[in-house]
C-alpha cells in the first residue's frame, strides 16, 4: 500500500527537529549585530532576524520545544480526560451527571481562554504552558470518550460479559476500553493539533515562552514587528506550524476513515 505524503512530511519533519540542532550548530542565542535582518544566503539558509539570530538554527531548536510542550499537553489531556470520561460513561446515574455538569462548564468556555486564565494564574514558560493547555484539552476529551463508551456498551460481548458476573470496572478495562483504543488515538492527534495552535497563540500573545526563547509562537511574534522589512522571520515558524497542523490532521481523518 503507498504510504501517504503526510506521513513522509511527518517522518521529515520530525527527523529535522531531532537531528536538525546537531547539523545546524549555530547557536539559536547568539546575536550578531553585524548581521542583523539579512535576508536568506548561504550562510543563514533563512536569513536571520532583528538580533542577528539564524531563523534556521531557532527555526529548528523551537521546533523541538514546541513538539515537546504540545505532545506533554496533548498527554495530559488524555491521561485525565479519558479516566473522567470513562467514570461518567460507565457510571452515567449520579457520578457521572455530576462529572458532566463540569465538563460541560468547561466547554462552553473556549480552550484557548481557559489556557489563557490557566497561564496567568500560574505564570509563563514551559512547565505551565504545558498544564495550561492541558487543562484546557480535558474537557473535549473526556465527552469523547463518554461518548465512544456509550456506543460500545450496547454490544453484545458486553452484555454477555454482564451475564457472566464481570463488574463495571472490569467490564471498562477488559472490553471497553481496549475497543475505543483507536478512537482514542485518533483523537489525540486532534488534541495534540489544538495544543500546537493554542501554544503558538499564547506565546505570540506574550503569555507562553518568554521573549527570545526558540519557540514558533514566540518566532511569530517577533517576526511581526519586521514583517514588511523581513518576512522570512515570521514565515518560517508559520509555514512550519502550518504544515505540521495539516499532516497530523490529514493523518488523523485516514485514521478515523479506516475505522
Amino acid at each position: 500500500m503507498q504510504r501517504p505524503v503526510s506521513v513522509s512530511i511527518l517522518l521529515i519533519v520530525v527527523a529535522l527537529v531531532l537531528v536538525g540542532p546537531h547539523i545546524v550548530l549555530t547557536d539559536p542565542m547568539l546575536t550578531d549585530s553585524a548581521a542583523q535582518l539579512q535576508p536568506p544566503n548561504q550562510q543563514h539558509l533563512l536569513g536571520t532576524d532583528l538580533l542577528g539570530r539564524d531563523v534556521l538554527s531557532r527555526v529548528l531548536h523551537g521546533g523541538r520545544l514546541t513538539l515537546l510542550i504540545a505532545g506533554l499537553s496533548a498527554l495530559l489531556a488524555i491521561g485525565i480526560g479519558v479516566p473522567v470520561g470513562g467514570i461518567a460513561g460507565m457510571w452515567s446515574d449520579r457520578i457521572g451527571a455530576v462529572l458532566m455538569i463540569m465538563v460541560n462548564a468547561l466547554l462552553a468556555i473556549p480552550s484557548l481562554v481557559i489556557a489563557l486564565v490557566v497561564v496567568t494564574l500560574i505564570g509563563r514558560g514551559s512547565l505551565p504552558l504545558v498544564v495550561a493547555l492541558g487543562i484546557a484539552q480535558i474537557a473535549p476529551v473526556a465527552v469523547m470518550t463518554r461518548t465512544a463508551i456509550l456506543t460500545v456498551r450496547s454490544e453484545t460481548y458486553v452484555d454477555a460479559a454482564k451475564s457472566l458476573g464481570a463488574t463495571s470496572l472490569q467490564i471498562l478495562w477488559h472490553h471497553i476500553l481496549p475497543n475505543i483504543r483507536p478512537t482514542v488515538l485518533a483523537y489525540g492527534g486532534v488534541v495534540f493539533s489544538y495544543t500546537l495552535l493554542n501554544g503558538a497563540a499564547l506565546s505570540f500573545l506574550g503569555v507562553g515562552n518568554d521573549l527570545g526563547t526558540p519557540d514558533w509562537g514566540v518566532m511569530l511574534a517577533e517576526g511581526r514587528a519586521a514583517f514588511r522589512t523581513a518576512p522570512w522571520i515570521g514565515i518560517a515558524p508559520g509555514v512550519a506550524i502550518t504544515l505540521l497542523v495539516w499532516v497530523v490532521n490529514d493523518l488523523t481523518d485516514r485514521a478515523g476513515t479506516r475505522r
